[in-house]
């Protein structure tokens, strides 16, 4: 009896196990590529982020935001009872809040009187008011 005919059937099974190709991961569709993935509060693509939260739909006219001006700004002048040697201060008492969440800056331009006072800047001079104007 030859021992060469008992091994050849299990070495070809065991080749031809380990030929067997891996099958693709299913992949789901990217975010955005069906009308309505957007606006479906569904993750479609399976990735962790709904909606226009994902990559995906960033350039979507459903996620576009429409420009918004910040609001929510207070601002005072300090003192509030100015006497005539007091220089004037604009003080923000509460900062703007942008609704598109863009980074809010200020600038500063003063009146006297109704009319442009010419200054940018967050402070006026004692030496340039007189009693009984409004600033």
């Amino acid at each position: 009896m030859s021992t060469s005919r008992l091994f050849p059937f299990p070495l070809v099974a065991l080749a031809l196990a380990a030929c067997v190709p891996e099958l693709p991961e299913d992949k789901s569709p990217e975010e955005g590529s069906a009308a309505g993935d957007c606006t479906d509060r569904a993750d479609n693509d399976e990735d962790g982020a709904f909606d226009c939260e994902d990559d995906g739909c960033a350039a979507s006219p459903d996620c576009q935001v429409e420009p918004a001006p910040p609001e929510g700004l207070v601002v005072a002048i300090d003192p509030a009872a100015p006497v005539d040697d007091d220089n004037l201060r604009c003080v923000i008492a509460a900062e703007a809040v942008d609704p598109n969440g863009d980074v809010v800056t200020y600038t500063y331009a003063w009146t006297v009187d109704g009319e442009d006072a010419g200054l940018d800047r967050d402070t006026v001079s004692a030496g340039l008011t007189s009693g009984g104007e409004t600033w």
